[in-house]
């Protein structure tokens, strides 16, 4: 990144003495900007946010540097910064270096990235207090103050009640306390006889979740499970970078592993991350540990504000052991990390769909890298990108082919939804065969899991007459009808109306809904199943902070007999008496326009396919298709991924797309299409005249959802052998890529999403 002042170049001398600071705004920009630092905010400091001028206006940034080394600019053209925020730096200098490497990877500006590394509790100092400390041992603060006349008496009380009191003042509390005005009190603060430090309102006590009663913690490890916590703690001892796939089936120990290394890691005196994709997993894995480890600290957005804050002081402060979270848990300010574990690291919610758009997975490897300890990726469907990465030996691959206690996966039936809408005259969406399981599964008092990856009662309304479809007015969407709220809602924008009683389109009151959302999965099981006990986990019901962990204790302790939801019931969760999974719909994700496709239908039906067969009743996985010969569906029925990673990783290899070469996406949305596909063509003119060998564009095209919030989108592909070239051709059209008012560029590297 560059670094570059207001004005231009040429200079005179720098005064002596001088300080500069080189500050990153929260702005899509590449270049940081140099300040003349004053001499009251001599307290400016890297990782501190400082207050400066920015053209016509003050802006907020985070100061990355401070140096006697004047810039290369006119300093009489100099602006000074306006204030320091900050009593102490909210980032270190690992964290600067690392959210440096974030912003040029991910084509964002560096202040981007340093924001998305800080909670917003943190930012607006939301759940804390200001105190004011001695800066200096009491007897050289009153050896400081013996020339004191009686002119600065009330100076001289102040620090006496500092001195005496071991009580944490804030500011007005100190000057009530000593009966002086704050004015005196701040006054000392300025002579650096005092300093104002951030502490949380409470100190946060450790995070409290309800422990895992049948988890095991006395039991024999399979030998695979032995060589797999040798290998890291190896690596854990040596001290150097060490990234590790766990390839192990669902139910293999996974955690365990985890477990056992992270204790390791906290007896050599060291502070461990473990990244979850899923909030509704933070639950478990949190009362899982706490079983284990006493200090533990979980960083997620179903926190409030001022609770992430305590937490993330409890980790800056070496309070905890332990950092579970999200994917912004990978920013966690350990001061002591030793290791960083990734569970079902093949998760697409690891990557963010903000700028930056960085990839957790590939943050916390650069983070290990840079210092030097091991990181595990763990997962039953390992992502292409760090399957393909242990074949050219980059990580080590460590498999555990085999379910702890010897138990066996899950038989898998594939049922052709085709035959069974052609050979059955009242057609529902529960399969004979699924039905009949489920059946017997209920009478034994066991319990089942459904699955299906949409929302909502009925995905689409048309009319029968004349073919017209319900869609957003703002989105190229249809509108997805929920019965419990009698809405048709647009899940992209939010848009929501009442469901039309005739076609708008031709006056015909025939308007159907069709195909199939959880809610709709919801009242078929009552219509077949009477008062069974039904709960339903996803987005629309899982709203609250207590709504997940209710849930899943519900279910947990047999109150719920059968769980119906989206993604996030499809991966980390074990329920030893589910003995039957349905996957209604195994082609929701698979005919998307999009080269991971297969991919990703191939990891939900296996992982879903896990949550099955943990326990001594064993478990059987209902997978309903229309494709039913399709390769990825053939292969999670046989639990078989190396088969499916072959057969794809050929595929991909033809098509140069990740993990063999590397892709940027640019979205490139505007209110008015003409203005639009005028600028895509220009991005597409500039990335053509800056084409690197080995880099082929795609595009412009109008994007697959071609508008969403009333934005027209289009969109190009770059594709290129490795990460260097393709980064040489954007930076071609990075000036360009900022786009202007009416038209908006979005660069995202390693795309996970071509929608």
């Amino acid at each position: 990144m560059e670094t570059q002042g207001l004005f231009p170049q040429s200079r005179p001398p720098a005064r002596p003495g001088s300080l500069y600071a080189e500050v990153a705004f929260n702005l899509p920009l590449e270049n940081v900007y140099s300040y003349e630092v004053p001499a009251h905010l001599a307290a400016a400091a890297p990782g501190k946010r400082v207050e400066a001028p920015f053209g016509n206006r003050r802006e907020v940034g985070y100061c990355v540097s401070i140096s006697g080394e004047p810039p290369a600019m006119d300093l009489s053209k100099l602006k000074p910064l306006h204030a320091v925020i900050d009593h102490e730096p909210l980032l270190d200098a690992h964290m600067l270096e690392l959210t440096r490497w974030v912003a040029e990877r991910y084509f964002a500006g560096w202040g981007e990235a340093l924001e998305a590394a800080l909670p917003a509790g943190v930012r607006f100092s939301i759940g804390v207090r200001e105190v004011v400390a001695l800066a200096r041992e009491a007897d050289a603060v009153r050896a400081a103050a013996d020339a004191w006349g009686k002119r600065l008496a009330k100076r001289r009380r102040v620090l006496e009640t500092l001195i005496a009191n071991d009580e944490r003042y804030t500011l007005s509390e100190l000057a009530a306390a000593a009966d002086v005005s704050s004015a005196t009190a701040a006054a000392l603060v300025k002579m650096g006889l005092a300093t104002i430090t951030s502490t949380p309102k409470r100190l946060g006590r450790p995070h409290r979740e309800p422990a895992v009663r049948d988890y095991p913690r006395d039991f024999e490890l399979t030998h695979e499970q032995r060589y797999a916590l040798e290998r890291v703690s190896q690596a854990v001892d040596r001290g150097r970078y060490s990234p590790i796939l766990l390839f192990g089936v669902t139910g293999s120990g996974k955690t365990e592993v985890y477990l056992q290394s992270i204790e390791r890691v906290i007896r050599a005196g060291r502070q461990a991350i473990v990244l979850v994709p899923e909030i509704s997993l933070t639950p478990q894995t949190v009362s899982r540990f706490r079983a284990r480890f006493a200090n533990i600290a979980v960083l997620h957005s179903h926190l409030s504000a001022g609770k992430r804050h305590r937490e993330w002081r409890a980790i800056q402060t070496g309070r905890a052991d332990v950092v579970i979270g999200a994917r912004s848990a990978v920013f966690a300010p350990t001061g002591r990390l030793g290791l960083i574990v990734i569970d079902e690291e093949h998760e697409n919610t690891f990557k963010q769909d903000t700028s930056p758009r960085y990839h957790a997975r590939d943050v916390a490897a650069k983070r290990a890298e840079m210092l030097g300890i091991p990181v595990i990726l763990g997962s039953a469907t390992p992502s292409l990108e760090s399957f393909y990465a242990t074949k050219s030996s980059a990580f080590e691959r460590i498999d555990l082919p085999r379910r702890v206690a010897g138990r066996p996966m899950p038989r898998v039936e594939i049922v052709d939804m085709r035959a069974e809408r052609d050979t059955r005259r009242n057609y529902t969406i529960i399969s004979r065969r699924l039905e009949n399981h489920m059946r017997k599964a209920l009478e034994d008092k066991s319990q089942v899991i459904l699955f299906l990856n949409r929302r909502g009662f009925a995905t689409y309304l048309t009319c029968r007459r004349c073919g017209w479809i319900g869609k957003c007015p703002s989105c190229d969407i249809t509108l997805t009808f929920h019965r419990s709220a009698n809405l048709v809602l647009c899940h992209y924008c939010g848009h929501e109306a009442e469901p039309p009683a005739a076609c708008p389109e031709c006056g015909y009151g025939g308007v159907k809904f069709y195909g199939t959302g959880t809610e709709r999965v919801v009242e078929e099981v009552r219509t077949l199943f009477g008062d069974v006990k039904i709960d339903r986990m996803d987005s629309d019901t899982m709203t609250t902070r207590h709504s997940y962990t209710k849930a899943l204790r519900d279910f947990r302790q047999g109150t719920t007999q059968v769980l119906v939801g989206t993604q996030m019931i499809a991966k980390g969760l074990d329920f030893p008496n589910v003995t039957v999974v349905g996957v209604v719909s195994a082609d929701v994700s698979l005919n998307l326009p999009d080269f991971r496709a297969s991919e990703r239908t191939f990891d939900l039906i296996s992982q879903v396919a896990g949550r099955t067969g943990r326990g001594a009743k064993g478990g059987v996985v209902v997978v309903q298709t229309l494709t039913p010969d399709h390769f990825g569906i053939q292969a999670a029925a046989r639990h078989d991924y190396l088969s499916f990673a072959a057969t794809e990783l050929k595929q991909r290899s033809e098509l140069g797309y990740p993990p063999i070469g590397s892709l940027a996406r640019i979205v490139v949305r505007g209110d008015e299409e003409a203005k639009v596909e005028e600028f895509a063509r220009k991005v597409r003119a500039a990335l053509d005249s800056g084409l690197a060998d080995g880099a082929e564009i795609l595009g412009p095209v109008a994007a697959p959802l071609s508008r969403i919030q009333g934005k027209f989108r289009h969109h190009l592909i770059i594709k290129a052998i490795d990460y260097p070239t393709l980064s040489a051709t954007l930076q071609s059209a990075r000036k360009l890529l900022k786009g202007t008012g009416a038209v908006q560029a979005v660069v995202d590297v390693d795309p996970l999403s071509m929608l």
